[in-house]
């Protein structure tokens, strides 16, 4: 009894080598398969960090770089690494890394303009929140000079629910006509989040920076 026990162990064992062998046979061909193109998914996505101005140059540089690199496992291993060196030039480039961040006298003006308009802009969010449900302020999503992806703050202009949910309200329309949905950027541009905008400078400075 006791041998015919360990004789069943013993086919069981090997049917479960026979299947992890098999499985791992699968494993390793679908992953070389896909290495290539993850390898140049990473490469990309590296190269997406950097400014638009910068991307082409160290695209070809690492793609380069990789391919010469032996062994599609090792590809890719340089690959992964090449999303931390990405972030890592990005913030420490002297012009790129502080393309979007605006300088102090941009701060200073920002600061100058908050402080003058700062009962305007009390008295436009008491009418926002007067007249409809919902928040004061919205973000929208707009392009740096950098050609990076940056948030805005605004005031909100659109109605935020109801049936009516996005048409655009009365103080909302009187706030775009008249510039003023756009002045909260000040808070931002003082803290040093953004930058502001070119048509901003022609806009309300009156100079064609």
């Amino acid at each position: 009894m006791d041998l015919a026990f360990q004789f069943l162990i013993g086919i069981l064992g090997v049917l479960v080598a026979v299947l992890v062998a098999t499985f791992s046979r699968v494993l390793a061909d679908d992953a070389k398969a896909w290495l290539p193109l993850l390898t140049s998914r990473l490469v990309e996505r590296a190269a997406s960090r950097l400014p638009v101005n910068s991307r082409d140059r160290y695209r070809e540089e690492w793609s380069s770089h990789v391919n010469d690199t032996p062994g599609d496992f090792s590809k890719f291993v340089v690959a992964l690494g090449l999303i931390r060196g990405a972030s890592k030039i990005a913030a420490s480039d002297p012009i790129e890394g502080n393309a979007d961040r605006p300088s102090f006298a941009e701060r200073a003006i920002a600061l100058c303009w908050f402080v003058l308009v700062a009962p305007l802009l009390l008295g436009s969010a008491i009418a926002i929140k007067a007249e409809s449900a919902g928040p004061v302020f919205v973000s929208r999503v707009r392009i740096s000079e950098s050609g990076k992806k940056t948030r805005t703050l605004r005031f909100r202009t659109k109605e935020h629910a109801g049936p009516k949910r996005g048409s655009e309200t009365r103080i909302g329309r009187f706030l775009g006509r008249a510039g003023i949905a756009e002045l909260p950027i000040l808070y931002s541009v003082f803290l040093g989040q953004e930058k502001l905008p070119r048509n901003w400078w022609k806009k309300y400075i009156g100079s064609g920076r």
